[in-house]
């Protein structure tokens, strides 16, 4: 009973090819890292860390245009968390040809989510200005995890630049209390 059930697979693996990529490992790029800042509407700014494809893996590597355009992400530090604590994180989505920004900002005891959420938003706005390209095909997937989860999840309907969300261990947005 078992061996058709395996030759079926088989069949099914060899068939699609592209179905048996492993996204547990590192991908085509290398991984560069750089700290950006971002300015805020009302002229503030703050710091984020902006993780690309690149020729090599590391801080300051150059760019790698191959594969471009590339999607984006706008990454949530957890609570009280230094952004480059995900850093790995960050890394293993360039790899795959993802371009990662995640602030440094809100990063205290008592963060505001919705300039948490803001800031978010605001580093996405950076990444299309920095494309310079209005027919570009960005079409952002977000990510987060515990505070910047939740603050993602209340940031992302209120402009209508999110085109997509997932959420790790989101924690309760107090959106209207901060």
């Amino acid at each position: 009973m078992l061996a058709p059930l395996r030759l079926a697979f088989l069949s099914c693996a060899l068939a699609f090819p592209a179905l048996a990529q492993d996204y547990s490992v590192a991908g085509p790029y290398g991984a560069g890292w750089t700290t950006v800042t971002v300015a805020r509407p009302n002229g503030t700014t703050f710091t984020a860390r902006f993780t690309y494809p690149a020729t090599g893996n590391g801080q300051g590597q150059p760019f790698q245009p191959s594969g471009a355009p590339y999607p984006a992400i706008s990454f949530g530090h957890g609570f009280q968390q230094p952004a480059s604590a995900y850093q790995a994180t960050y890394s293993h989505f360039a790899s795959w040809g993802y371009f990662v920004i995640a602030t440094e900002s809100e990063n205290t005891f008592f963060p505001s989510h919705q300039n948490f959420a803001n800031d978010l938003r605001h580093s996405l706005t950076w990444l299309e200005q920095q494309d310079g390209n209005p027919a570009s095909p960005w079409f952002p997937p977000c990510l987060g995890c515990s505070v910047g989860s939740g603050s993602w999840i209340g940031s992302s309907g209120d402009d209508g630049s999110a085109g997509g969300d997932a959420h790790r261990g989101g924690a309760a947005g107090r959106r209207g209390a901060d």
